[in-house]
């Protein structure tokens, strides 16, 4: 990989954005030879974005990803103030667990305000991959 990579997608702030954005993770992580974190930042990006969903405000959510040569950045923007905070899940809650789950498996994430809303972000460090155009020893 080489170069910034870069992709932007608004979604209805609706459950179903979590299905589309999900597959839209899937696709950019398979196009950017992301392959081995794929599951995670499916997972990860589900997580937040059902917050956004659920508790967020406005009409439409954001979606954005940027790679670089060291992480892949994953922000979810929407237009609600609260910023959202990990919590103790009862033992027999069906939900609450979702940013636990955030803060296990993404390297770093956190939440900025914006003029309208916020953002919540989290990124997953991508080791650098190998050259190919090296001579091989024989």
């Amino acid at each position: 990989m080489s170069g910034v990579r870069e992709s932007q997608a608004r979604y209805q702030r609706h459950p179903s954005a979590v299905k589309a954005a999900r597959f839209r993770a899937a696709e950019l992580t398979e196009e950017w030879g992301l392959q081995p974190h794929a599951d995670d930042v499916q997972l990860i990006l589900s997580e937040v974005l059902t917050n956004a969903v659920r508790h967020g405000a406005g009409r439409q959510v954001a979606v954005s990803y940027h790679l670089d040569a060291a992480r892949l950045r994953v922000e979810v923007r929407d237009q609600g103030d609260a910023i959202p905070c990990p919590r103790s899940a009862d033992g027999e809650a069906e939900d609450g667990r979702g940013l636990m789950i955030v803060q296990g498996l993404a390297s770093r994430w956190g939440v900025n305000d914006r003029v309208i809303g916020k953002a919540v972000w989290f990124e997953i460090d991508v080791p650098p991959v190998p050259a190919t155009n090296e001579p091989s020893a024989t």
